[in-house]
């Protein structure tokens, strides 16, 4: 029998380096490819849940308190009012909610390649084109806002981008995104930035800076990267107040997230020595792969303290996620992606006892 449904469901093939498959973790010990914080939550995080009310379990998730502490944080960067704050579960939530608010079926969306895989994916399986513009190879895969919004024009009803970018790393200036944001309001397209890995940015770099000044721009944020929250599946999307906040009122769920992780979330945003913390070594960890005199392998354009980047080896033959699963390492193959090839993977820095370990099996695939 032939079941009716969206026939974009049907046809398309979903995009997603995401496993479900436990062995894999047993197989390859040393993860440095999910985009997980690499140190351990602060203890008085998890006391929020010892110390939970269980009546909060039987009633619905209300939590004004966490809207009011999102809005505050970002006081100084925009008047964010509690009403443009929407929780969603983690930012690839908020990627489906920004599909349903702007595109239809047979729009297009301007984007990088490449970029998150399983946002391109969302974007085509809401029955749009994702219209991909190539991050060159030979520019070290450096975004180019000139070549971005040369491809930018009126048959567009959508611009994603991420930043930072994944899965670079790299971080795109924010006169950069105004610049987008400011094209993109002349013909009345909106502009979703992802910032899922934005704690690894200074807040001065955010998108939500722009809120005051355009009525096109919604900005994604999950507490899964920098906050270590992964687990919880918490996010939100911000938007400037009017037209788009009361349209994102339609399509999200005021009691979609759990009240477990609203509460994780608010004591995550009562510590932000941690973040620092965690910043910080991100650094430390990076500048030390960064600085090895590679031969073969190249690092992208990409952020000082991103956890992530692009890694590339000179061999084109060379397949450099087996090479390094080989030595018990998981990272992201560039197949997974976009404009990307096998000699490419996306490498997320490890946790400092692995280091050691991690930087010899690069020597070791470097000098293949």
């Amino acid at each position: 029998m032939h079941v009716k449904m969206n026939d974009y469901v049907a046809i398309e093939n979903k995009q997603t380096y995401i496993t479900e498959n436990p062995l894999a973790e047993v197989q390859l010990p040393i993860d440095c490819g999910e985009g997980i914080n690499i140190l351990q939550i602060p203890t008085r995080w998890m006391e929020t849940i010892t110390d939970l009310d269980l009546e909060r379990v039987r009633t619905y998730p209300h939590t004004p308190e966490l809207k009011e502490k999102i809005a505050a944080y970002w006081q100084g960067c925009a008047d964010v009012s509690r009403d443009c704050v929407f929780i969603t579960e983690g930012s690839m939530d908020g990627i489906r909610i920004a599909c349903r608010l702007f595109v239809e079926r047979g729009n297009r969306v301007l984007g990088n390649i490449p970029t998150f895989n399983a946002a391109e994916s969302e974007i085509k399986l809401s029955g749009a084109v994702y219209d991909g513009v190539q991050l060159a190879p030979e520019n070290n895969y450096a975004f180019d806002c000139d070549v971005f919004l040369q491809r930018l024009d009126s048959r567009h009803k959508m611009v994603f981008v991420d930043n930072p970018n994944n899965p670079t790393g790299q971080v795109i200036p924010l006169a950069e995104i105004r610049r987008i944001a400011s094209a993109a309001a002349r013909l009345g397209i909106g502009v979703v930035v992802d910032e899922a890995y934005g704690d690894y940015m200074a807040k001065e770099n955010s998108a939500i800076n722009l809120l005051d000044d355009f009525d096109n721009v919604v900005v994604l944020r999950t507490f899964s990267k920098g906050f270590g929250l992964a687990g919880m599946r918490i996010g939100y999307c911000l938007a400037s107040g009017g037209e788009l906040a009361r349209a994102l009122s339609k399509v999200t769920d005021a009691y979609s997230v759990c009240v477990f992780s609203r509460l994780m979330a608010l004591a995550a945003l009562g510590d932000l020595d941690f973040l620092q913390q965690v910043n910080e070594k991100a650094k430390e960890l990076k500048d030390r792969l960064r600085a090895e005199p590679w031969r073969n392998l190249t690092v992208s354009a990409t952020g000082e303290q991103v956890p992530i980047m692009l890694l590339s080896h000179r061999d084109s033959e060379m397949d450099l996620a087996a090479a390094l699963a080989e030595r018990g390492i998981k990272a992201i193959s560039g197949l997974e992606f976009s404009g990307l090839s096998k000699n490419c993977v996306r490498f997320r820095i490890p946790q400092e006892k692995d280091l050691s370990e991690v930087m010899g099996a690069l020597r070791e695939v470097d000098g293949e």
